[in-house]
């Protein structure tokens, strides 16, 4: 089995870690406010270690899915739950999935139903990575649609710019007031149509915070600790 994903490779991000696994443990749908290279996706693409092991109905159920979307080979095995981060371009079908009907050898018609991106994070990882890209319906759509089991986080940039929570923002950021509010305006709408559970705000990454800041705890660590500090 693939071993989990370690947050002790992350340096400089403790606090950050410690909530953002707390979110996780308690079923929350996070939105993570961070700039460009400030650890959102980091985190986000190490969730999956913070949930539990599989039950043997779960992985019957994303191995029957991934077969489905024939992303197993033949006699393949589930070995971790699923983490899916489609781009805010990605189409419906991608999205939602599609059935497709062709006639077979004996001249019936036959239907096949391919997964889309929210059938495959069941029992995983969602991830909206720009959520603030994807067109508003199809944000409405998918709180209406994604699965229960499924764990979801977003991640959004402070403003338009990308640059209201650097240290020095007055002299970086290039956003004007009524901008910046509109923006608030438009994560609120986010977090409703959603049922986003817990905001967090990254703090930006210097580059020594990035590789000489203090590491985070590890995966099992934050287990054992429920995210607390």
């Amino acid at each position: 089995m693939n071993p989990r994903p370690n947050f002790h490779d992350l340096r400089g991000m403790t606090e950050v870690a410690r909530t953002f696994a707390a979110a996780i443990q308690q079923g929350k749908r996070i939105l993570l406010i961070a700039g460009t290279g400030d650890g959102g996706i980091e985190l986000s693409r190490r969730a999956v270690g913070l949930l539990p092991d599989m039950t043997d109905d779960e992985r019957a159920d994303v191995t029957r899915i991934q077969t489905a979307a024939r992303m197993l080979p033949e006699g393949g095995e589930v070995d971790r739950r699923p983490f899916r981060a489609p781009h805010h371009t990605v189409s419906g079908a991608g999205l939602f999935g599609l059935t497709r009907t062709h006639l077979d050898d004996d001249g019936d018609l036959v239907a096949r139903t391919f997964p889309g991106e929210l059938e495959l994070a069941t029992h995983g990882v969602l991830l909206l990575d720009q959520v603030t890209e994807f067109r508003r319906h199809v944000v409405e759509a998918i709180g209406y649609h994604i699965d229960r089991t499924t764990t979801l986080i977003t991640v959004a940039p402070p403003c338009p710019c990308g640059m209201a929570n650097h240290p020095q923002a007055k002299s970086r950021c290039y956003c004007t007031e009524a901008q910046r509010d509109r923006w608030v305006g438009r994560l609120g709408r986010i977090v409703a149509d959603l049922s986003i559970g817990c905001v967090m705000e990254v703090p930006h990454l210097t580059l020594n915070d990035r590789y000489h800041g203090e590491r985070c705890p590890s995966t099992q660590d934050l287990l054992s600790t429920g995210g607390a500090a």
